[in-house]
């Protein structure tokens, strides 16, 4: 039996490393491609083909990534409901494949990211032709944010502004709340439990967690924005749910491949 489980966890940390190798590369190299496709002029990718692209190629990747038997994926068939329509999607922040995996049931969509992203050669490019937000662009952030949801494309932010591995309080930056204010959308809460913490803020990127790995995404809540509402209510009341959440008990999940 423990020779078994040697053999088997040693298969499994040959594939995490390979999954990971093939993850760099390939960004790496879809990057570049990004960047030479910009210089076309008017005959360069749109911005929604550029996301299209992206959801495939990360759909491809996860299925990998369940092939080798990598991950317990499992997402909350009413958080695929609930974002099957326009709305600004928050989530809680864990992990660097938390908008990667988001966007395999929300194909694309349009995110808010943290502007160092910009200088990551794996990303930049890609980031930058896909019609992705900076968060360092402020004002200029929340109008364009409101101007992706009133075309009715869904837009995902993280409200922490930062990766974090406990979920006992929060504190959520007011951004979101007014983009949903002023572009009179709902605001759909997912959680994300990454109990595994795979690759999360802490931890050395080639640190390998417990394989195979769990990732939740759970449906919270949609909180309705009325034009009355004041923006720090909406985030203590955001705050609030998430808060509560975490903290109720739940029934487990199946185990899923």
């Amino acid at each position: 039996m423990r020779f078994r489980q040697t053999i088997r966890r040693a298969w499994l940390l040959t594939a995490y490393y390979t999954a990971i190798t093939i993850f760099g590369i390939g960004t790496l190299t879809y990057n570049f491609l990004t960047a030479l496709l910009s210089l076309l002029g008017p005959l360069a990718p749109s911005s929604a083909a550029l996301r299209k692209s992206n959801t495939i190629l990360v759909r491809l990747f996860f299925w990998l990534v369940r092939t080798l038997g990598l991950s317990r994926i499992w997402i909350d068939p009413r958080a695929r409901e609930a974002t099957a329509r326009p709305a600004l999607i928050i989530a809680n922040h864990t992990g660097l494949i938390d908008a990667p995996v988001i966007n395999t049931f929300i194909p694309e969509m349009v995110c808010v990211f943290k502007n160092r992203l910009l200088l990551n050669p794996c990303f930049s490019h890609i980031l930058r032709h896909s019609g992705h937000l900076s968060n360092a662009d402020g004002i200029d952030m929340i109008r364009k944010g409101i101007d992706v949801l009133s075309k009715g494309q869904p837009l995902l932010l993280f409200p922490e502004g930062t990766r974090g591995e406990h979920s006992e309080s929060f504190s959520f930056k007011p951004g979101f709340a007014i983009v949903a204010k002023r572009a009179a959308v709902p605001v759909v809460l997912l959680a994300i439990e990454n109990p595994h913490y795979i690759l999360t803020k802490h931890r050395p990127f080639l640190y390998a967690p417990e394989l195979p790995f769990h990732y939740n995404f759970r449906y919270v809540a949609t909180l309705d924005v009325a034009p009355d509402d004041e923006v720090p209510d909406i985030v203590a009341r955001a705050e609030s749910m998430f808060t509560h959440f975490f903290h109720e008990r739940r029934n487990p999940i199946a185990s899923q491949s």
